[in-house]
């Protein structure tokens, strides 16, 4: 069995769900997927919410996939009224389907806010939720390398500084270029195996015979841009046929999101 711990189930068809299924993916972890072309009012943003909940995980348990969400305010949908979205979020993160905050970070490009110290004041508001409620948080990284190991080192010494917990923090998208940074800190890496990142089954399986099976976690980030919704179950493939042991598979591909998430 595996766990696909980034995807974006609004992005995913039916017969996406049936093949993950028929695959051995029987869990995934959902954030939302809206990315807005400009900010629209946190009404918005909450109806998305709603319908991650309320609609698309239901989608997932038709193909007889567990599906669980991550709620928070994404740095590529900022709305006119992020204090609006902050003031309910605790009540969505009380819901037993909600299970990370997430996902949320720094991004330059967002089309929906470049201001970088708004960006920030959003991410520490939600850390801050986070800590009170002692839930986990995964964590956005742009794609350039330069950008993914500046902001990786931000997020983490933000999280130092407010005080909350390294084993409950996942860089999601990390690569050659930051892992170790986060391995170091105590940190998840989640590792996003998708084809616009340039990041293959092979590569993923690389990184893991190098930096071991211990706190790396394998997602697909399934969304808008060219995605594979097996990639889970293609890494763990690959990961056979490099001799690498069922049980560190497992880990990669299956027990260390389930331990992250507490599902």
């Amino acid at each position: 069995m595996y766990l696909d711990a980034h995807t974006h189930l609004t992005a995913l068809t039916w017969f996406n769900m049936e093949d993950m299924s028929v695959a051995g993916i029987t869990t995934v972890v959902s954030p939302v997927n809206f990315s807005s072309v400009r900010a629209v009012a946190s009404s918005t943003i909450k109806d998305v919410w709603d319908q991650q909940i309320e609609f698309h995980l239901d989608r997932a348990s038709k193909n007889l996939i567990n599906a669980y969400a991550m709620i928070g305010v994404s740095m590529v949908a900022i709305p006119k009224d992020p204090e609006n979205l902050l003031k309910i979020l605790p009540e969505y993160l009380k819901k037993e389907s909600v299970v990370a905050i997430g996902e949320i970070g720094f991004e330059p490009s967002s089309r929906t806010c470049k201001d970088l110290k708004i960006q920030e004041s959003i991410v520490r508001s939600q850390i801050e939720i986070a800590l009170d409620m002692d839930i986990p948080i995964v964590f956005h990284v742009p794609h350039s390398p330069e950008n993914k190991t500046k902001f990786t080192a931000k997020t983490l010494d933000i999280c130092n500084e407010i005080g909350f917990p390294m084993h409950r923090v996942t860089i999601d998208h990390s690569s050659a270029a930051n892992i170790e940074m986060v391995l170091n800190a105590g940190a998840m890496v989640g590792i996003t195996v998708q084809p616009w990142r340039d990041l293959k089954p092979d590569d993923a399986a690389e990184l893991v015979l190098k930096y071991g099976p211990e706190n790396i976690i394998i997602n697909s980030d399934c969304g808008n841009k060219p995605s594979d919704p097996l990639a889970v179950a293609k890494t763990a493939f690959s990961l056979k046929l490099k001799g690498v042991s069922e049980q560190d598979i497992e880990k990669v591909c299956w027990s260390n999101a389930k331990s992250f998430y507490n599902i």
